[in-house]
């Protein structure tokens, strides 16, 4: 009987959001059994709200995983506790498993699940072939996890609480809600990964001078910066909400726009999560493994030569002016 299970992803936001069916998928199969998740420090609060994790661990880090620094007497030490906890199975979902494999053994559960790369054996009890980087996230990990009969709907969920609304609403009311709100997220952890500051401005612009479209910008703050810069370009008004949206808040928030403008990172997959339209750019990382499954509310527009300095605003604008069009309609707007 399985009673106790970790599962190991020590990664970030959207990574998370792209493994969530496969853990819904775990509490269905096993409804009686305890979830504990091993991640990085930044998830325990934001885990609260789903009921398919029942524990948290802090990821001690372990050799040849760089999202956390690595001590191996932490690690060992880690280790022999999480053995004195009996786990019935122990799930790898951090990757193709070279290094993250041997970590997951040796939590010492006697039933072990992981990818391996190229069908090689490793030193899990059941080790899969890992299907590839052309395989959606989301569908490695459900698919993993039905290897020992689980299955759950490929879109992430996201709850939100009602502070958490209550302060989206706080955060949106200096808009007027009767015209259309984009939201646009400039950002992303990868330089590479984003689209040129001017650029967002300009589209921006062009989305107040054509629709009336009244801006929001989200971000961490450590966007601030590159956040400025956007707004600083622009001609149109601004709602600059860099740095004071968590997780779940920008959850609400994107509830209340018509449309999302971003980066391939992690708000993209929120706005798949809470069903917002969204337009999603993407430069070197690979649309069919990281955009959302639904094709009708989410548009990618993916860059010549996977550069995002050579993406032109018009690409973008189309995508954009499309997609609005479309929803704000929808929405009961004007």
């Amino acid at each position: 009987m399985v009673r106790r299970i970790a599962v190991l992803r020590a990664l970030f936001l959207g990574d998370f959001l792209c493994a969530e069916p496969a853990l819904r998928a775990l509490k269905a199969r096993f409804p009686l059994a305890e979830l504990t998740f091993i991640g990085l420090p930044w998830i325990e609060p934001f885990l609260r709200r789903y009921a398919c994790v029942d524990h948290f661990l802090a990821f001690p880090g372990c050799e040849g995983i760089e999202e956390a620094p690595y001590d191996p007497a932490a690690t060992e030490a880690f280790l022999a506790r999480a053995r004195d906890m009996r786990f019935d199975l122990a799930i790898q979902m951090h990757g193709s498993g070279p290094a993250s494999n041997a970590f997951v053994a040796g939590l010492g559960a006697p039933v072990s699940l992981g990818y391996t790369p190229h069908g090689q054996p490793g030193p899990l009890t059941k080790s899969v072939p890992y299907p590839g980087d052309s395989v959606h996230e989301v569908r490695k990990w459900l698919g993993l996890v039905a290897h020992i009969g689980a299955t759950a709907a490929a879109r992430p969920q996201l709850p939100v609480t009602a502070e958490e609304e209550q302060d989206a609403e706080r955060l949106l009311q200096p808009l007027d809600r009767r015209r259309p709100v984009v939201a646009i997220h400039p950002g992303a952890r990868d330089p590479r990964r984003r689209w040129p500051a001017e650029r967002f401005a300009a589209l921006a612009d062009r989305l107040w001078e054509a629709y009336g479209c009244q801006v929001v910008l989200t971000g961490t703050a450590e966007d601030a910066s590159l956040n400025g810069a956007v707004s600083g370009a622009c001609h149109a008004p601004i709602l600059d909400l860099t740095g004071k949206t968590e997780i779940g808040c920008l959850a609400a928030l994107l509830d209340r726009v018509d449309l999302l403008v971003t980066n391939d990172t992690g708000p993209s997959h929120v706005a798949w999560a809470r069903g917002v339209p969204s337009v999603v750019l993407f430069g070197p990382t690979d649309p069919a493994r990281w955009a959302p499954l639904d094709g009708e509310l989410h548009r990618p527009v993916v860059s010549p030569q996977r550069d995002l300095q050579q993406l032109d605003i018009s690409r973008v604008w189309l995508a954009a002016s499309e997609m609005l069009a479309r929803f704000h309609r929808q929405r009961g707007g004007a």
